[in-house]
């Protein structure tokens, strides 16, 4: 069976090279930042439950969150699709509405792309975003002891599909903060910004397939294991009104996970809450030394458990 991790470490192998891009949220290539993703009609949504307006705005907005966790500013928007040739041409202009809408609010262009038709309907989309400072960040650099940090916004994106899925669309169900994390998620592009130029921040990943799936990327690029403050998780887990199993596993969120020493903690608060005064920020967990695996849940006893289920792999892989 494949596993993603593996295919990952076979890709590095035989295409990196000298240059090591392969690996990140993007490629860094001179003062660029390229990325693709991909989504696909019964794998990452249901045709029959997103209205295409906000697939639209999904498809954009999880392509720049890449760039957001490497701090820099999205420019140019490309577009792929394999459309069915029955597909209405409203839902086409609902679908770029939606595209449109997220393009405009990042001030992004819409450069080109390519056509075809198929049985189901497929999604690529890549941008090229620019450097902002004087380094990027990328998944590698945390260091032994660094604090696990990641913003936290309002909703979640698991129950928020879930929701939709089970009772569809309405004006009611559009205010509720699960269902708008799932549907229109945001990407941090200023904040990606900030973390890249304050200077204490060591490595950095959007959260995309969960924070136990993102932080063991994390790890597996430093060699480091990181253990999760089992108390705060619950805290969070209290306050956010879901389970520990979603606030850990939910995928698809796109907020940012980052890590920063422990003595520029308190630096590091002050100017965030100046800057975002009405977003917050969690610390999780700890960078230690490696381990037999990469994860653990460190509760008050000083006590290490083993976290064997890491969430989401894009093959159904364990490794």
């Amino acid at each position: 069976m494949i596993d993603e991790f593996s295919l990952i470490d076979f890709l590095k192998e035989e295409f990196n090279g000298g240059e090591k891009i392969i690996g990140d949220d993007c490629a860094v290539f001179n003062n660029f930042l390229i990325s693709l993703d991909q989504m696909v009609e019964d794998v990452h949504f249901k045709f029959s439950k997103i209205p295409p307006i906000f697939l639209g705005k999904r498809v954009v907005n999880s392509t720049l969150s890449d760039i957001a966790a490497m701090g820099g500013d999205p420019v140019l928007f490309f577009l792929g699709l394999v459309l069915r040739e029955s597909l209405p041409f409203s839902w086409l202009e609902e679908f770029f509405r939606g595209v449109k809408e997220v393009l405009k609010k990042y001030n992004v262009i819409l450069a080109g792309g390519d056509l075809s038709n198929g049985e189901k309907i497929s999604i690529s989309a890549t941008v090229i975003g620019k450097v902002t400072g004087k380094n990027v960040l990328m998944r590698k650099g945390a260091k032994l002891g660094d604090l696990v940090l990641c913003t936290l916004g309002d909703g979640c994106a698991k129950i928020g599909m879930e929701k939709v899925y089970k009772n569809g669309i309405s004006e009611k169900i559009l205010s509720d903060a699960d269902v708008m994390k799932f549907l229109a998620p945001e990407p941090l592009i200023d904040i990606g910004k900030f973390l890249v130029n304050i200077g204490v921040v060591n490595c950095c990943i959007d959260i995309s397939d969960g924070i136990l799936r993102d932080l063991k990327n994390l790890c597996r690029e430093s060699n480091l294991s990181a253990s999760l403050f089992l108390d705060e998780i619950e805290k969070i887990s209290d306050y956010k009104e879901i389970t520990r199993d979603d606030f850990l596993k939910s995928g698809e969120e796109y907020e940012l996970l980052f890590s920063i020493g422990e003595k520029d903690l308190p630096f590091f608060l002050e100017r965030f809450r100046e800057k975002f005064p009405h977003r917050k920020v969690a610390v999780i967990g700890k960078f230690v030394k490696k381990k037999e695996n990469f994860l653990y849940f460190l509760n008050k006893n000083g006590k290490y458990i083993e976290v064997s289920d890491d969430g989401y792999d894009h093959f159904g892989g364990t490794k």
